[in-house]
Formats: C-alpha cells, structure tokens, sequence
C-alpha cells in the first residue's frame, strides 16, 4: 500500500500543478497589463509623499481659498456674492522647504536672494512641459480644434513662455494673475479657460503656482480650486480617486520642476 500511494501522489501532484500553473500564466496575462502599472504608481506616490505634502479641504464649510481673491477671473467674484451657493474644493500640494543654497546658482543673486522672475518662469516651463506628456494633457489635445491653442502646448512654445497675464498654456490654462509676497515668494495664478470650440467638459477653477520663501527657505507649490453650483455635477476633487490621481500628478510635476531648479535634486521618472 506503500508503495501504491507513492505511485499515486506524484502523479495526481504533478496534474494538479499543471494545472494551477496554465491558470496562472492566464490569469497573470491578463492582469499584468494594469497591475503593473498600477504597482508603479503605488510606489511613486509613496516615494512622492517623502518629498511633499499633500492637503484638501472643502468649502462649505471651510472658508473660501484666498488664493480666489486674488485672480482677475471675472466668475470668481460671483462666489463671493454668494459662497452658499456654491461647492468648493481645494487641493493644496507643497514641497518640503530647501534653503536658498540649494537652488542653482543661475537662480540666485552673489547676495543669495532669489532671481526674480527667472526661477518663476523656469520652473513654470518645466512643470507645464512635462505635463504636456501626461495623458490628462493628451486628451485635452485632442479635444482642441483651434491651432493656436494646440500650439501652446508644444515644447517650443512653452520654452519661451514668460506667464505673463493673458498668456495661455496647454490649450486651456490662461494666466490672470502674478503675485508677490513681503518673504519674496512669487507665483502665477492661471484659470480654466478653453478657447473656442472646445469639445470637452467645462470645467471652473485656477491653478496656483510657483513658490514660498520663509526664514531663508523655498518652499515650491502647486495649489488646485475648483467649484460648482451646489447641485451640479461633483469636480475631479471630490472624489476618492480622483483626489488621489490628482495628488499624485501635482506631486510629481512639482519633483519635475524642482529637479531644474535644484541642485543634487532626486529625479522621480
């Protein structure tokens, strides 16, 4: 009986893990396609949150983000005449403070101050370009029938931008506002603003971007409102995922441009 049972098991063994083995080698197939990059994106959202940070809030009943206060946007002010009215979500990403000594020399005076508004522009360039390769970025192409429009998101183009007020980038960003603050900080407000014969959804908010300088440090910043009519359909920041792909995308795109700006900076691909 030994030997019977000896005989037997091998075989049923050697059965069964073929078996199990031509189920795997399927089921891997047919899963690796988005498990693998959906791992990648795991692990640069981890290695992201080493180098910013990331906050939400939400209004009502948070107060309105300030930053609104401050663009030209003419559909801005009807949030203030009645806040109630409106759902508002703010994404606010930030990386973690450097000193003055860590920018290069290319962006800072003999003295150590910064080179305004070199660093601003550059760093405008490089984020704006580099989004240009992601695929939030490829779809608002196509849904672009005006030529001038697709132009600005070419390299070119977005290398000799200054951002300044009225310039639009990758089709549907407008900049309506460059601030100054008293610590040396500058940043360049832009709002949603498709040019004619868009096709895709319509969407309100600004981005604001660009820097803070505190006790001798620079802290880089990419901060996203968007708003609604309360009842309307919920923006990309409401939701869980979307919080979390936009979080990932603003994080990276701040490691992207701090990688020109900053020396011995960590590159995230």
């Amino acid at each position: 009986m030994t030997s019977t049972i000896g005989f037997r098991f091998p075989s049923l063994f050697s059965t069964s893990f073929t078996s199990i083995s031509q189920t795997h080698v399927k089921l891997l197939s047919a899963v690796a396609p988005i498990a693998l990059p959906a791992l990648y994106l795991i692990y640069l959202k981890r290695s992201l949150s080493q180098q910013t940070t990331t906050i939400n809030t939400f209004s009502p009943p948070e107060p309105v983000p300030a930053s609104l206060q401050k663009t030209n946007a003419a559909d801005t002010l009807e949030i203030f005449q009645d806040p109630s009215s409106y759902r508002i979500t703010r994404e606010h990403v930030v990386s973690h403070p450097i000193t003055l000594e860590n920018l290069k020399p290319e962006f800072r005076t003999a003295t150590g101050t910064i080179l305004e508004p070199q660093l601003l522009e550059k760093y405008l360039q490089t984020t704006f370009e580099a989004f240009t390769w992601t695929p939030q970025s490829i779809l608002m192409y196509w849904m672009i029938k005006d030529p001038a429009a697709k132009r600005t998101f070419d390299a070119e183009y977005l290398k000799n931008c200054k951002f300044e007020i009225g310039d639009r980038t990758c089709g549907v960003y407008v900049v309506t506002a460059r601030t100054k603050d008293e610590q040396g900080g500058e940043k360049a407000i832009l709002s949603l603003s498709p040019p004619a014969g868009w096709t895709g959804p319509i969407v309100h908010g600004i981005l604001n971007v660009g820097y803070e300088v505190d006790d001798g440090k620079v802290t880089f910043v990419n901060e996203t409102v968007l708003w609604r009519k309360t009842g309307g359909r919920p923006t990309m920041l409401e939701g869980g995922a979307g919080r979390w792909f936009h979080g990932l995308l603003a994080g990276w795109l701040i490691s992207k441009g701090m990688g020109i700006v900053v020396e011995q900076k960590k590159k995230i691909l």
